[in-house]
């Protein structure tokens, strides 16, 4: 499976997910299929980690740019996390109108946003420097 990937609209319950080993990875979900988490206009969440920060966050509808100043849109919910270079698995579980984000099997945010009317592309996306982040096994389940 490539990323990006559109879900069935049938399918409101599912998890996207991926191993990533660097630098501020990003999974997207309920995306418009022409923008990621750092793009401009962004309708749909973004889950995205700072490593330099050590922040996870999960918001929607806008730029979600680690460090950087004018940041737009609207944070559900953000939560610690060390970073480092091992590989992490890193994934945003989606049930109707509530979503988690879990690193390493842990939720490290959570929140809710209505699913009505919403895309359904998902996929994976890197803030900063595509040269500092390695990503692999890109999945995404359906969830009961």
């Amino acid at each position: 499976m490539q990323a990006p990937y559109l879900v069935p609209m049938t399918v409101t319950n599912y998890a996207v997910q991926a191993s990533f080993r660097g630098h501020d990875p990003a999974i997207f979900v309920r995306g418009d299929g022409a923008n990621t988490c750092n793009s401009d206009g962004l309708d749909g969440v973004c889950a995205y980690i700072d490593a330099a920060a050590g922040t996870a966050t999960l918001g929607y509808n806008g730029v979600f740019s680690p460090n950087s100043t004018g940041q737009s849109g609207t944070v559900l919910s953000s939560g610690s996390f060390t970073w480092d270079n091992n590989w992490h698995t890193v994934r945003v579980e989606v049930r109707g109108d509530s979503m988690q984000f879990l690193i390493d099997g842990r939720v490290v945010a959570s929140g809710q946003i209505s699913a009505d009317g919403q895309n359904q592309h998902v996929g994976i996306a890197q803030i900063g420097n595509p040269s500092e982040l390695s990503g692999n096994d890109f999945t995404v389940y359906a969830l009961p």
